[in-house]
């Protein structure tokens, strides 16, 4: 098998506790990729495994065999004494996840299946906001950036489209789109510093593509007040940075992996 085709709801669900069910997960993507749908394993299956999976012993590939079995993502024929593999529609009823939207896991990803679903559910909403028409976070980015820019623009007497950085304008052509880390944490049911570093590890294997934007505000970082009382619309968003007033923006996006719907086939998303 070159490639699997695995449904982004099922990597949210390892995502929101990679601890306990990433290890799970791995094997099981390992059988996928070098076993057929029935299989034995025996002492030598145990040696390759625990070598492709880099474990130091190899009670972890039996205990997570068994896990397997006890979450019914394998089966067990006694009678035959063979292994069944699970198809992934199956793994979705079990977890009770929809099957909306897949990506394709290739050889190569088995070595950085964490990063891989991490970068699959970021970039996924990445995408979605770029398709939030009624709600467009790109536009909310532009705005909270004019707004916090405002008091600049006057007391420098300059345009205020002047002061929005050529970076951020061009980056938005680019299908560059916001992410916040809160709707990370949010989508996944994990800490925000957690969804901070899936970013940063998905970003790291190029499965996103992770900009950031530091907007200066003022020159001034003691001039902070100021701009809470009447510049920026969310004073949350200041901060005093290297004797600056600068605006925290969420982090731009753009997807590294190509998503299928399974109701329209391929779609884009760079």
């Amino acid at each position: 098998m070159n490639k699997l085709v695995v449904p982004v709801g099922i990597l949210q669900y390892m995502l929101s506790d990679y601890r306990t069910r990433g290890p799970v997960f791995e094997l099981y993507l390992n059988l996928k990729f070098y076993y057929g749908p029935f299989f034995k394993i025996e002492a030598k299956d145990i040696r390759f495994l625990q070598r492709t999976l880099g474990y130091k012993s190899k009670r972890s590939i039996t205990n997570n065999l068994n896990n397997l079995l006890e979450i019914n993502w394998l089966g067990f024929d006694s009678n035959r004494e063979l292994y069944a593999q699970r198809g992934v529609d199956y793994l979705c009823s079990v977890a009770r996840v929809e099957y909306r939207v897949s990506v394709e896991l290739w050889h190569q990803d088995l070595k950085t299946v964490k990063a891989f679903c991490a970068g699959a559910c970021i970039g996924l909403l990445s995408y979605k906001n770029f398709t939030n028409r009624k709600n467009n976070p790109q536009e909310r980015f532009i705005k909270l950036m004019r707004e916090g820019l405002k008091l600049r623009s006057l007391s420098q007497n300059l345009p205020l489209d002047e002061l929005i950085p050529s970076k951020a304008l061009k980056l938005n052509r680019e299908k560059y789109w916001p992410v916040a880390s809160k709707s990370v944490a949010s989508c996944l049911g994990i800490s925000i510093s957690n969804a901070r570093s899936l970013k940063q590890l998905a970003a790291e294997y190029s499965y996103i593509f992770l900009e950031s934007l530091e907007v200066v505000l003022d020159e001034e970082s003691n001039q902070i007040a100021l701009h809470q009382k009447y510049g920026s619309p969310n004073s949350e968003a200041l901060r005093a940075k290297s004797g600056k007033v600068c605006i925290d923006l969420p982090d731009l996006v753009k997807a590294g992996i190509r998503y299928r719907s399974r109701k329209h086939g391929n779609f884009k998303t760079h």
